[in-house]
């Protein structure tokens, strides 16, 4: 049976400084990996397909919510508890590391069958009206 975690495992999430790295680029390095990063990009669902058959859904819930907020996470801390929201955001970067919900291997699960913000997924609209 898998395990359930909300929570990146310690050191899971970090953030790449790619910038001067992708600057020092000639300009047809950069085209090059333009297009190998949009290629990804629309290979993506596929890959979250093999992972399990509800890691489409839960990617549109995180990108639905992202843009219902214009990316200010902290305007969901109006009509959900901040230390939910923070367990969410866990979630939705080990869940889009990973494209899936799942990850190492399918011994672990993230979220299982209560992920966080669960019950939020139907207010969406209430969201971006404020």
């Amino acid at each position: 049976m898998a395990s359930t975690s909300y929570i990146a495992p310690p050191g899971a999430i970090i953030q790449l400084e790619i910038k001067p790295i992708f600057d020092a680029l000639e300009p047809r390095e950069k085209l090059y990996a333009h297009h190998m990063a949009r290629a990804a990009w629309h290979g993506s669902r596929i890959i979250m397909r093999q992972v399990s058959p509800e890691s489409t859904d839960i990617f549109d819930f995180i990108m639905d919510l992202y843009h219902a907020c214009s990316g200010d996470w902290n305007i969901l801390t109006k009509n959900i508890d901040p230390t939910k929201l923070e367990a969410f955001l866990d979630y939705a970067a080990m869940f889009l590391c990973n494209l899936g919900n799942h990850y190492v291997s399918a011994q672990h699960q993230l979220g299982g069958q209560n992920p966080p913000l669960s019950s939020a997924r139907h207010n969406t609209h209430d969201i971006s009206t404020g």
